[in-house]
């Protein structure tokens, strides 16, 4: 019996407390099993012995009965363990489910804590937990915020939930931002609050929007590349004779690279002189954006900076 239950315990680890309570239990039992091996009772005077005969030394009666109310009783002590194991289990996968199965919120949360302005709204998108592990959090922002402001935001959010939890993730997406294609910004309990934002700050945006263009160049146009990290100033433009795309990045870098341009239909579409494995390929929409597309489709699409 030990045995099967340590066994079965082994597979229950996957809820912790559960499956070590159950090995422990199963251990204990092949433990004491030695000291309990054939113990008998006559069934007619209920004397108990250690050593199997066919009959009672001292009265003669036959120990067959006994032996097999020994196994029913045996069996039963089991079937009381798996009961109350299985009991255990349930109710520890409710009440992981009830913790684990948050609604996300409906509408826009106020803004009313300290560090956090007026104007600033956020939406929780999605909510997952993990046990006490982990827990993850999607949150739209109404608009980019400084650091001060997400770290307040963070305090706020992990607050809400009563539950402690080892690391908290919580990931910000801007309102045009497609979640779980990069985040604008993180604020993560990991266990300690760190804040970082990756993509483009209010500030560093207003920054490469004002940069003045090369009065040598044609400009084509100028775009916005919002993407994580690599967030930059994006110019199409012609110069002595040729085409070129230059990223101008957030901390002043830059790369320049010579292009193509390929007419399709009403489309102006854009390609790198040296094309790479990746098909990629850059396409004026008609609202006059600008997106980067390869085989797999949509990259990205950055926003048209007016003149």
């Amino acid at each position: 019996m030990g045995f099967c239950l340590a066994s079965i315990s082994i597979w229950l680890l996957i809820v912790p407390p559960v499956g070590i309570i159950g090995i422990l239990l199963g251990l204990f039992f092949m433990l004491i099993a030695p000291f309990a091996y054939k113990m008998l009772q006559c069934k007619d005077c209920n004397y108990s012995w250690r050593y199997l005969s066919k009959k009672h030394k001292k009265c003669g009666a036959p120990i067959e009965i006994s032996k097999k109310k020994s196994q029913i009783s045996t069996g039963r002590g089991c079937l009381i363990i798996l009961v109350v194991v299985v009991g255990i289990i349930a109710a520890y996968v409710s009440s992981d489910q009830d913790s684990g199965s948050r609604p996300t919120t409906s509408a826009p949360i106020p803004s009313s804590a300290t560090g956090i302005p007026a104007d600033v709204t956020y939406l929780t998108i999605d909510s997952d937990t993990f046990l006490d592990y982990k827990r993850s959090l999607d949150i739209r922002l109404s608009k980019k915020v400084s650091e001060e402001t997400l770290r307040a935001i963070a305090l706020k959010l992990n607050a809400q939930d009563s539950k402690n939890y080892e690391r908290t993730f919580i990931c910000y997406y801007l309102p045009d931002m497609k979640v779980g294609a990069g985040a604008w910004a993180t604020t993560h309990f990991n266990p300690n609050l760190d804040v970082r934002i990756q993509g483009l700050t209010a500030e560093q945006e207003e920054t490469l929007k004002k940069q003045p263009d090369d009065p040598s160049r044609e400009v084509i146009g100028s775009w916005l590349d919002e993407s994580p990290f690599v967030g930059s100033r994006i110019t199409i433009f012609r110069q002595n004779g040729k085409l070129f795309i230059e990223n101008t990045y957030k901390d002043g870098s830059s790369g320049k690279k010579e292009i193509v341009e390929k007419l399709s239909g009403k489309d102006r579409t854009f390609r790198e002189k040296e094309r790479n494995s990746f098909g990629e390929f850059y396409l004026i929409d008609s609202q006059g954006n600008l997106q980067l597309w390869d085989q797999e489709g949509l990259i990205s699409t950055a926003k048209k900076i007016d003149s």
